[in-house]
């Protein structure tokens, strides 16, 4: 199985895939929605220890959070706090810190630490074994009731 630059080996997959696609849309996105957040909390981990610890509050407020609900689509994604919880003035001149942070400014010569890209890339394999874990737990939980 390949997922961006991640390619993995897992015990069971083919099985899995042929149980999960078998599985009725509804109890799909039951599986699924609590795997791929088991699977960003890893990055997540990482995304925070990765942050520069300035003041703090930038590691405080990353958080998982799920996308907008779609019919078709589920995910979840790593984000930062807003710009009241980060105490980022409210000036027209006042970039989103996080941003400059992760991919830095070229106007102001700042390199960008890129703290979310190392946190997906060091941890991809353990993000994507996370997802495959809990998946499975969740197809079996549905399958006791």
């Amino acid at each position: 199985m390949a997922i961006g630059l991640a390619k993995i080996e897992l015990e069971g997959f083919e099985e899995l895939t042929a149980t999960f696609n078998g599985l009725e849309q509804k109890l799909r996105k039951k599986a699924l929605r609590p795997a791929l957040r088991a699977g960003a909390k890893v990055i997540l981990v990482r995304a925070k220890q990765n942050a520069p610890s300035d003041s703090g509050r930038m590691r405080k407020y990353m958080k998982v959070v799920a996308l907008k609900r779609s019919r078709t689509e589920i995910g979840v994604q790593v984000v930062n706090g807003t710009r009241d919880q980060l105490q980022i003035p409210k000036t027209k001149k006042a970039g989103y810190y996080p941003t400059v942070v992760e991919f830095g400014d070229h106007k102001r010569n700042i390199k960008g630490s890129r703290s979310f890209t190392r946190a997906f890339l060091s941890e991809k394999q353990k993000a994507i074994r996370a997802i495959a874990q809990r998946m499975k737990q969740e197809i079996e939980k549905i399958f006791k009731k």
